[in-house]
This record gives structure tokens, sequence and C-alpha cells, in this order.
């Protein structure tokens, strides 16, 4: 729903928005196959690991973008739809090129940070389906993992629309000379997005190791309350000879 509604958005925070739907929902995903996983006495670990890793990678990838629109979103010209970003490459290549990468990552191209996400979390859609004893949820998980991957590829179109904008039409107007703080954080974003796509096994590793401990702490908690959950149990009446 989010990608459909984003795809015919021109207001590109409403656009941005939009998109944030269909990204939460991705990752719903991995917290469905965690819950299955769970529930069927295996090992989830990789499907909180991956919901947790792409976490990092859409808000990595959001704050950049977000930064890049400030430091452009300023007078004598406004950045509020996709055509005021238009021709922008011509006059400030650096940050126009610094939103397209962004932009391919939260698409889910390769090799950026995005990619793996999304290849994490489908990952573990497929890996709930061949593990499932269950025929259900089996044909349940595969089913999410080829919605998200067509859900992907709606959502690199409105993405392409405005790089495309950025790269290959004319200039709409004079577009302010950006500074500050806002251009730091979206290079120091743009850094993070190629640092964690080339090398992403230092953050994978950080994710499966929390997401092991949280598994761990929470199976912890549910044996220590089962005692006290079957004590607080009325007796059963006595059965009548």
């Amino acid at each position: 729903l989010g990608n459909t509604l984003a795809l015919w958005q021109s207001h590109l925070r409403r656009l941005l928005a939009y998109s944030s739907v269909a990204h939460a929902g991705y990752m719903l995903i991995g917290l469905a196959a965690a819950a299955a996983m769970q529930q069927q006495g295996l090992d989830g670990t990789w499907a909180v690991a991956s919901v947790v890793f792409y976490a990092l990678a859409y808000a990595v990838a959001t704050v950049g973008t977000f930064a890049v629109l400030a430091a452009w979103d300023q007078p004598p010209g406004r950045v509020e739809r996709v055509d005021d970003l238009a021709g922008v490459a011509c006059s400030h290549p650096g940050l126009a090129m610094a939103l397209a990468v962004l932009l391919f990552s939260l698409a889910g191209i390769p090799p950026l940070v995005g990619f793996w996400g999304k290849f994490g979390l489908f990952y573990a859609a497929v890996e709930t389906a061949r593990e499932s004893q269950s025929p259900q949820i089996t044909t349940w998980f595969v089913v999410l993992a080829i919605v998200g991957v067509l859900n992907a590829a709606v959502a690199a179109a409105y993405y392409l629309r405005i790089i495309g904008s950025m790269f290959f039409r004319e200039p709409s107007g004079q577009m302010a000379q950006p500074a500050g703080g806002a251009v730091c954080g979206a290079w120091a974003a743009l850094g993070l997005v190629v640092l964690l796509g080339l090398v992403p096994r230092m953050a994978l590793t950080q994710a499966r190791s929390g997401a092991r401990e949280l598994i761990h702490s929470q199976t912890q908690v549910t044996q220590a309350e089962a005692p006290a959950l079957l004590s607080s149990q009325p007796n059963s009446p006595p059965s009548a000879h």
C-alpha cells in the first residue's frame, strides 16, 4: 500500500513518508519470521538480526536523504516537489550524486547497505518456509518473500523518478548554495551507506549477537514466569466418584 501511494506522489516529503510505510512492512516480514520460528521451537536469531540490520540501513539512508533536502530547501529556492529537483545535478553535482546513492540504497540496489538489508529479510522469510513443518506457514512465507521482492521493484520506480529528475531534466530555477550541518550529515550518511554495503559483515555480526542475547533473555524471562503462572492457577475441584 505504501509503495502504491508513493508511486503517484509528486511531493517529496509525502513520497518519503509513504515509502516509510513500505519499509515498515519489510521489517514486519522479519518479525513474522522470528515469531514463526520461535513458535515452532526453531532458531529465529537470523530473522531478528535481519530486522535490526534493516532498521539501521533504512535509518542511515533516510537521515542522509532528508539532510540533502534540508540543505537545498532554503531561499532563494524551495525544494518541496520532485520537479523542484529538476537539473540540480548541473549546479550541485556532488550532492546530487550523494542523494542518488542514498536513494539507490533505499531502493535496495547492490552493493549498498539497503540491498543487504532487504536480502536479509527475504532470506529470513525463505528460511522460515524451508525450516517449517507446517505447509500453511511454508506457503505464507513463500508468498511474503515474493510480494516483498515485487514491492521492492515498485519502490525502485519512484526512487528512479527522483534521480531522473535531477540528472536528465533542465533546471527549473535557482537553487540555494548548500552549507552547514545538513551537508555534513548527508556526507556522513553517504559514507556509512557505502561502507556498510561494501563491508556488511561487522554490522551483521553485531546484529546477530544482539538478537541472540535478546532471544536468550526472553527465554529466561519466560522460564522464570512459568512456575509463577502455574502456581497462580486455582486447584481443580476433586472429581466426584
